[in-house]
């Protein structure tokens, strides 16, 4: 009979999840809207944005945006079952994102709210990663030269490459940036916050 030894319990504290999910939207229709709000309301807001264009707040009774919302309500309603939130959640607001050639969002995290997430509507080859950083002061601790290779819990920074039709959550307080968008093509976003009340 073998014997097996529990060796160590391991406790992963104060993990970030970030999920995936990929949805089936027409990303042809969401698209020419997300244009149509550029062509409408230049130049747009000021916010995380250096360059591009970042739309108002988005109506969530848009006829355009029905299809999505319903989409994002199911992922978001799964996501937030990792913390155990006592409350039901709702949209908080809803933006559209345009980045031409050299965009970028800079450092920052969604203050006042529980949820953030970023759905790629246009995002082809280089055109901008999703970079998030490590809340820990690790990198004041572990140097290059202290790892063979890379993972979530010794980095200081970990990016993902944009996929069209592909919805991202993450943890409102997770700082993140985007990176330039280095492509010839324009790369299009819709990103939102959730939490507990509804804002128009």
């Amino acid at each position: 009979m073998v014997c097996k030894t529990k060796i160590m319990d391991v406790l992963n504290l104060f993990t970030q999840p970030v999920a995936s999910f990929k949805l089936k939207e027409d990303l042809q229709k969401l698209e020419k809207f997300c244009l149509n709000l550029k062509d409408r309301h230049p130049p747009g807001l000021s916010f995380s944005n250096r360059g591009g264009f970042h739309s108002d707040y988005l109506n969530l009774k848009d006829k355009h945006l029905q299809s999505f919302i319903i989409a994002l309500t199911k992922s978001y309603s799964e996501y937030a079952k990792l913390f155990n939130f006592k409350n039901p959640l709702n949209i908080l607001g809803l933006w559209a994102n345009i980045n031409e050639y050299k965009d970028s969002n800079a450092i920052h995290y969604h203050p006042d709210s529980l949820i953030s997430g970023v759905f790629y509507v246009k995002a082809k080859n280089n055109s901008g990663s999703i970079q998030f950083y490590n809340q820990d002061i690790v990198n004041h601790c572990i140097k290059p030269s202290h790892v063979s290779k890379y993972n979530e819990l010794n980095s200081s920074t970990w990016r993902l490459e944009p996929e069209e039709n592909t919805l991202l959550l993450f943890p409102s307080w997770l700082k993140h940036e985007v990176l330039p968008n280095l492509s010839a093509l324009t790369r299009i976003s819709i990103s939102f916050n959730i939490g507990g009340c509804y804002k128009k």
